[in-house]
């Protein structure tokens, strides 16, 4: 996603000489009342003369094992501390079961771990060295926008709202 983001932003015409925009995965965010990690940030730098300010443009947040409270509490911290946010994106992974480990874990090297994938299993459940590791239900997706000059309020419902891999 970080790739994609960074690649759409890379394709918009500015004066680079002025203006920094950058994309960071797991980069730190800290402010006097907050430090927090972000799965994902899109933020943007004047480079003038002129001591200027990094601006938080978008956020992302994705939930494997954190339950949907979790995140939406790490979000409004972050909103409290960034109220500049325009973009907030909260994408929530459902399991069909329980993570659980396997009984043993031999030191394999990564051959012996990555499962075989071909079109007919892009979207099963991932088996390696006789362990289901996981296996997808749903990806939802929740989309906030900053409207005007207030800040986002994620007790409202999302801007956008999309479920994908809806799997039987």
């Amino acid at each position: 996603m970080s790739f994609t983001i960074s690649h759409a932003l890379h394709s918009i015409q500015y004066n680079r000489t002025l203006l920094k925009t950058s994309v960071l995965t797991n980069s730190r965010m800290y402010s006097e009342h907050l430090f927090t990690i972000p799965d994902m940030q899109v933020t943007m730098k004047p480079t003038t003369t002129t001591a200027a300010e990094t601006q938080l443009l978008w956020m992302a947040e994705s939930g494997f094992t954190q339950s949907r409270v979790a995140i939406m509490t790490k979000m409004e911290d972050t909103l409290l501390s960034h109220e500049e946010l325009l973009l907030i994106l909260m994408i929530l992974v459902k399991e069909r079961k329980k993570y659980a480990s396997p009984q043993q874990t031999p030191l394999l090297g990564t051959r012996h771990f990555v499962p075989e994938r071909t079109s007919d299993k892009l979207f099963g459940p991932v088996i390696a060295m006789g362990h289901e590791w996981i296996d997808i239900e749903s990806v939802d997706y929740f989309v906030w926008v900053k409207s005007g000059d207030q800040r986002i309020d994620l007790a409202a419902p999302p801007t956008a709202h999309g479920v994908s891999l809806m799997l039987q």
